[in-house]
């Protein structure tokens, strides 16, 4: 569906009252919006339960083929794989109306090396039917079956009035070339309480850390971070958290502050967007390829006008 404009049975569009003349720009018709915000900080948990991700025998001989073949290309090419302790989307439930609207995310712990091997091969694709593995061919798995590894990415705000994203570099894995959003995956790292099986995550503070890691900017320059949506990404189907943010930081800052980044490897260069372009497709076009997260991020903040 386009992400332009919230869905029709979207009561939070009244809520948000979009402007009258909004930018005439739509997503890929594949990418899905799972929820629409804008949701705050106050307004979304993150809770991580213990459930196994559904599988079979088959499933897992070919997530492990997968994986050593991606551990062999990235060695051959001088790039570095980590199978990181991640965390897999189990479902999402936004309660109340208007106002009171919040979102609850559920999540389980995953590894990197199953969504290398599920959502990253192309020889795979997902069926989003009942769950009934032994009814599809081979090379189609139930969606749930797949690693689902829940992404977080962001566009940012700089102080002189720009909206920031970032081309993405050949060093990692997907979109190489692509103008993409900032961000990463929310990380068992982030979860908070009994550990890596239960507890809650502060998914805003997940998206902090990747700002830092990526930008360069420190915490405390990280300001007004807002959820605008979550998507199904339509190439690989991961769920996307979609967040904007400010940064305590002209334009000409930020790129001195990535400059030193920790992972300033990921980005080959910061694209300066206008808030409030005249015509984003120009705009989509002038720096394309674009990604469909990045397409993503873009739409869902220009939707709202610069809000």
């Amino acid at each position: 569906m386009g992400l332009g404009r919230p869905p029709r049975n979207d009561v939070h569009a009244r809520r948000v009252r979009l402007r009258d003349r909004e930018p005439a720009l739509n997503v890929d018709p594949g990418c899905r919006l799972l929820a629409r915000g804008p949701f705050l900080p106050g307004e979304v948990t993150t809770r991580v339960v213990g459930e196994p991700r559904p599988t079979t025998p088959e499933l897992e001989i070919h997530i492990e083929r997968t994986w050593r073949a991606a551990l062999a290309k990235a060695e051959e090419h001088g790039q570095h794989l980590f199978d990181g302790d991640v965390l897999r989307w189990v479902r999402a439930i936004v309660h109340g109306a208007y106002e009171g609207r919040r979102l609850e995310l559920i999540v389980a712990p995953g590894k990197y090396r199953e969504f290398v091997g599920t959502n990253l091969d192309p020889e795979l694709r997902p069926d989003f039917g009942p769950d009934r593995a032994s009814d599809l061919p081979a090379s189609v798995h139930p969606w749930s079956h797949f690693a689902n590894s829940v992404g977080t990415s962001a566009v940012v705000v700089t102080t002189d009035g720009v909206l920031v994203a970032g081309r993405r570099s050949a060093r990692v894995l997907g979109y190489a070339g692509c103008v993409h959003a900032f961000g990463g995956m929310l990380e068992a790292a982030d979860v908070t309480g009994d550990g890596a099986t239960t507890g809650a995550v502060d998914a805003f503070g997940g998206l902090a850390r990747e700002l830092v890691e990526e930008l360069g900017v420190r915490a405390e320059e990280i300001s007004a971070p807002v959820l605008e949506g979550v998507i199904l990404e339509p190439q690989i189907w991961q769920p996307e958290l979609i967040f904007h943010a400010r940064v305590a930081r002209t334009f000409a800052g930020l790129v001195d502050a990535w400059s030193g980044a920790v992972h300033r490897d990921e980005h080959d260069e910061l694209i300066a967007f206008p808030l409030v372009p005249e015509d984003p497709e120009a705009e989509l076009r002038r720096e394309a390829p674009v990604s469909p997260i990045g397409r993503a991020a873009l739409a869902l903040y220009w939707s709202r006008r610069g809000g």
